[in-house]
């Protein structure tokens, strides 16, 4: 596992985002993110940045096809990243994990999340998890 770039101690016990910008391993990173089924990310033609939009069923199911395409907006050259949580009507734990995760290291890598949405039942879940994903985010 890579070395970490910050001092805190994790809130998860691993980052499943450790391998994106481990030395060699971003070709491989992004080869491995291609979704299995229709992609839920789109570049946007502006400048606000590619869209990530989450599931209306956000949860442990959709965790491997999200983390793909959460690693390949990683390794975009975009430093500005949007995520809208507008048709998310349930979320378990295994999902507002690999989210704070990818929030985290966006942070990490200098990007910005922006949401394009609120939403309440995200909200209440991360709140209840105690996982804050709106700090320095726009």
């Amino acid at each position: 596992m890579p070395e970490k770039k910050t001092t805190k101690k994790a809130r998860l016990g691993h980052d499943p985002f450790a391998d994106v910008f481990g030395e060699n391993e971003t070709e491989t990173a992004v080869s491995e993110a291609e979704p299995e089924t229709e992609s839920t990310t789109a570049e946007s033609t502006d400048t606000q940045g590619p869209l990530l939009e989450l599931p209306e069923r956000f949860t442990i199911v959709c965790v491997e096809e999200l983390h793909g395409q959460m690693k390949e907006l990683l390794c975009s050259p975009d430093e500005k990243l949007q995520i809208d949580s507008s048709a998310v009507e349930a979320v378990d734990t295994a999902a507002v994990q690999l989210l704070y995760a990818f929030h985290r290291q966006a942070r990490d890598a200098g990007k910005t999340l922006e949401w394009k949405s609120e939403n309440d039942k995200l909200a209440r879940a991360c709140q209840g998890l105690n996982l804050p994903l709106r700090e320095n985010s726009a």
